[in-house]
């Protein structure tokens, strides 16, 4: 007996019309549902958003980011939080997660420049820098252990006006509260990196902090250990033409890398 082929071509007809009228294959599904998850600093919260939308059109896959203070981020890391990319303001927490094995490659990436700044309306009348210890009742920095407190307090204690400025100070959880008290008029001035104050039409610059008063400030990138092959090619993207080009309309420095660096296991 010969048995009906017309089942089996009405459903390769059906499969070759679903095809052409644009449904997804199986293959296309499973690489629109792929997924990375990326940490970063606060302060890379615009350039890293920019870039991730670059790469996920060209890749198809999604970049999940979490922003937030370099510190907490590492301790999240640290306690066994899933994540496939870590972006530090600086070397710091960078260095805690190498100590721990959690790194699989390691890069200088950006670097940036720490800037005072005062609320748009600047009642207090601050002109300078200059005038801050003597105008200026509250100022914000960023956290004690967030990269831009830290790098805040050693640019005044090098400078010898920590103490005079100490009980006036005002704590941001990172960075972009930092400049959201400033922002608000909640203080008189404010210490943000350079780039936080060129996002933000309702602050003025008074003046750039002496870059020779505190660590270079570093943004390491971090592909870490048991990160998935997209993973990596999101690292590697990060270092590329395209992306420098998109840090450099934020106002970044991009560092020269080398793609794919392989981490120095001697690091401090």
């Amino acid at each position: 007996m010969i048995s009906d082929a017309r089942p089996a071509i009405i459903g390769a007809l059906l499969l070759t019309v679903l095809a052409s009228a644009g449904c997804p294959s199986p293959r296309d599904q499973a690489k629109s549902a792929q997924t990375i998850t990326v940490l970063a600093a606060a302060s890379l919260t615009n350039a890293i958003q920019e870039a991730a939308d670059a790469w996920s059109h060209r890749s198809g896959v999604q970049v999940r980011i979490s922003f937030g203070p370099s510190n907490a981020l590492a301790q999240q890391i640290l306690s066994g939080a899933p994540a496939d990319v870590y972006l530090s303001a600086n070397e710091r927490w960078a260095d805690a997660l190498a100590a721990e094995d959690h790194i699989q490659q390691r890069v200088a990436l950006l670097s940036n420049r720490l800037t005072w700044i005062a609320p748009l309306e600047n009642q207090a009348g601050i002109a300078d820098p200059s005038e801050i210890a003597k105008k200026a009742q509250r100022i914000a920095l960023a956290g004690e252990n967030v990269p831009a407190g830290i790098y805040a307090d050693q640019s005044l204690r090098t400078s010898g006006i920590y103490e005079l400025l100490a009980d006036r100070i005002v704590r941001g959880a990172d960075v972009r509260t930092t400049l959201a008290y400033v922002e608000r008029g909640e203080v008189d001035a404010g210490v943000v990196y350079a780039t936080d104050a060129a996002i933000s039409d309702r602050v003025i610059v008074l003046g750039e902090l002496d870059p020779t008063s505190y660590d270079p400030i570093i943004y390491p990138a971090v592909l870490l250990t048991g990160a998935s092959p997209e993973a990596a090619g999101f690292f590697t993207f990060l270092q590329s033409s395209e992306a420098r080009e998109i840090f450099a309309r934020h106002h970044f420095v991009a560092l020269p890398t080398t793609a794919g660096e392989k981490h120095d296991a001697g690091r401090p």
